[in-house]
């Protein structure tokens, strides 16, 4: 359907957006064209090299695609460079988050002092990457630290809440849970505005938009190194390598003490206002189609 698309509409570019979806679908329309009178643009959607690299049939597709595009954009420098290796040999556009820019109002807002931040950000996801049920482990394990604090555990699948529910009863921590889809965005940035730390644990992602969000907004981040994550902050945050439990109660600790200082704050959101801010995307995605 791809290609007879292609035929009747004569773009000048075609953009394959996230890897394992419409790109396979542009390998197997395009992968025998011997000539095309269009650019083909490929986004890299966090983990399409990362995580499916490792697998033999994803790599061959993946290979394939890439030996096709003329264009590639990608959130990490780290995908980037992986995109090189396999095979890449085209344009590269300015890495920055698929996502999108934040606005000057979420960027202007006053910075909340940790005095008067209560709360202890987890992002729910847990399944074929996500990790949150690690992160509930760690917190029980520091839970003496966290009593004066409410837990919210956000973008949760049933399991997870049924998890932090039992934290709650056990430990006698405040834990309020919103499942996935339950929470309007603005009130995830609100959220955001009131905590210390922010949690997100992955075996595989982009840069979460979460993390920027928290980044934005005040809250110091806990966030595994497949985020790419140290791409975007060094001693102001908590990048985690080891997801035993112990360990991440560790990051989570020091995560706690980096609140505390207002100059981790600024720094985190000077970060994403000099890469992430809606003109600095905008301006990087004009050049996409010229």
């Amino acid at each position: 359907m791809l290609k007879y698309t292609v035929r009747k509409f004569e773009p000048t570019h075609v953009h394959l957006i996230e890897f394992q979806n419409a790109g396979y679908i542009g390998v197997r329309a395009f992968a025998k064209s011997t000539e095309r009178s269009f650019k083909l643009i490929c986004t890299n959607y966090g983990s399409d090299i990362f995580w499916f690299r490792q697998f033999p049939a994803h790599l061959a597709k993946i290979r394939t695609l890439l030996r096709l595009c003329d264009i590639y954009s990608a959130e990490c420098e780290r995908d980037v460079h992986l995109a090189r290796d396999l095979g890449f040999k085209g344009q590269v556009m300015p890495v920055r988050p698929n996502a999108g820019g934040f606005k000057p109002e979420v960027l202007n807002a006053p910075l909340s002092k940790d005095a008067s931040r209560n709360l202890i950000m987890v992002k729910g996801y847990q399944g074929w990457v996500g990790r949150a049920k690690i992160a509930l482990q760690a917190i029980r394990l520091i839970q003496s630290d966290l009593q004066d604090l409410e837990i919210v555990v956000f973008s949760s699948n049933w399991s997870v809440a049924r998890d932090a529910q039992k934290i709650a009863r056990e430990l006698g921590l405040r834990v309020r849970v919103h499942k996935k889809g339950t929470l309007p965005h603005a009130a995830i940035l609100e959220l955001f505005s009131k905590a210390k730390v922010y949690i997100g644990l992955s075996l595989s992602d982009g840069i979460s938009t979460s993390l920027l969000e928290a980044m934005a907004l005040g809250a110091i981040p806990v966030q595994t190194h497949s985020a790419c994550c140290s791409e975007w902050f060094s001693n102001s945050g908590v990048t985690v390598r080891d997801l035993r439990p112990e360990a991440v109660a560790i990051s989570i600790r020091e995560a706690l003490k980096l609140s505390k200082l207002e100059a981790n704050r600024v720094r985190n959101r000077a970060a994403v206002a000099m890469r992430a801010s809606d003109e600095t995307v905008r301006q990087d995605s004009v050049g996409y189609y010229t």
